[in-house]
């Protein structure tokens, strides 16, 4: 597979796996969107802290879920429901006061 980045931005994706394609493309879309809130991501949890968990949700791209927002019930550690590497679900909130992705797991219905 081969993915080429010309000077104006332009994206290009050539191989012979189509699975393969669609999934760098699926991997460029997410790398390159403006995120927004109320998408929802699949991501892994890559961190803990007393006060949330950080979930990367796109190569090098990572958010916060405070905890207050990993359940409906009261927690009182991130690991009672968190481990490091656990997949889930978030829904986004948009950016907090410094400009960084804050997510939440409680509010994205979980299939």
């Amino acid at each position: 597979m081969k993915i080429d980045i010309t000077d104006d931005g332009a994206v290009s994706v050539c191989g012979t796996d189509m699975e393969k394609m669609d999934e760098a493309v699926e991997m460029i879309q997410t790398i390159v969107t403006d995120f927004a809130e109320g998408q929802v991501f699949a991501g892994k949890v890559v961190s803990i802290k007393e006060f949330g968990a950080f979930i990367e949700f796109a190569p090098g791209k990572e958010g916060m879920v405070h905890i207050s927002r990993i359940a409906k019930e009261r927690i009182n550690k991130v690991e009672d429901v968190l481990h490091l590497g656990d997949e889930v679900k978030v829904v986004c909130l948009g950016k907090d006061k410094m400009g960084r992705m804050s997510f939440s797991i409680k509010d994205c219905a979980q299939n």
